[in-house]
């Protein structure tokens, strides 16, 4: 059976250390996620310019939000659901959002549910959306510059939701508390893989 570390800046030298400082420096923390993919330097290094890039699109941080849920929703990626989550509180979005977020939509804003919805088309047809949800999409608001936005948070994502069903990446202990509760409200839903 193939077994993944989850590598650490004291555990590691050479291009794994230098990935790890990076990603110690923008993050306060190594996730475990970029741990366990500092295991082939060269995929933590795309999924950290990944990142910086889907921090760069004209989507606001709500709608950032909205995007990546519907793929890590998607995916039944319950590390991503977690850390996200937690960057979620971070940048305050609106808590109904969020809730509707990681149980895969359900978004009162129809703006939103566009936007969901088409992030969700674009997986389900492996990049061939029909013409019904490219018009929704645009119909919202959107423009092409964002629809293809959309395809660059669907890599990003999926490249950390893969690595994760692959690795078996334990959430960190900063998301934790954010998991498991009896309270309804702070809950992650049961995920389809989980």
């Amino acid at each position: 059976m193939m077994k993944f570390p989850i590598h650490t800046i004291d555990t590691s030298y050479g291009e794994r250390l230098e990935v790890l400082n990076l990603v110690h420096d923008s993050y306060g923390f190594v996730p475990n996620l970029l741990g366990g993919l500092a295991e082939s330097p060269a995929a933590a290094r795309a999924y950290v310019a990944l990142g910086g890039e889907a921090h760069s699109t004209s989507f606001t941080p709500e709608e950032r939000t909205v995007a990546w849920f519907a793929v890590i929703t998607a995916n039944g990626c319950r590390y991503c659901v977690s850390a996200h989550t937690a960057a979620a509180v971070f940048e305050k979005i609106d808590s109904s959002v969020l809730d509707a977020a990681r149980n895969g939509g359900g978004y009162t804003n129809p703006r939103l549910r566009a936007l969901h919805n088409f992030v969700r088309a674009l997986i389900e047809t492996r990049g061939h959306p029909s013409s019904s949800a490219k018009i929704a999409f645009v119909a919202a608001g959107f423009t092409p510059q964002q629809a293809l936005e959309c395809v660059l948070i669907v890599a990003q994502k999926t490249l950390s939701n893969y690595a994760n069903a692959l690795i078996g990446t334990p959430i960190d202990s900063a998301f934790n508390a954010l998991e498991r509760s009896d309270d309804e409200t702070t809950r992650l839903p049961t995920l389809k893989g989980a």
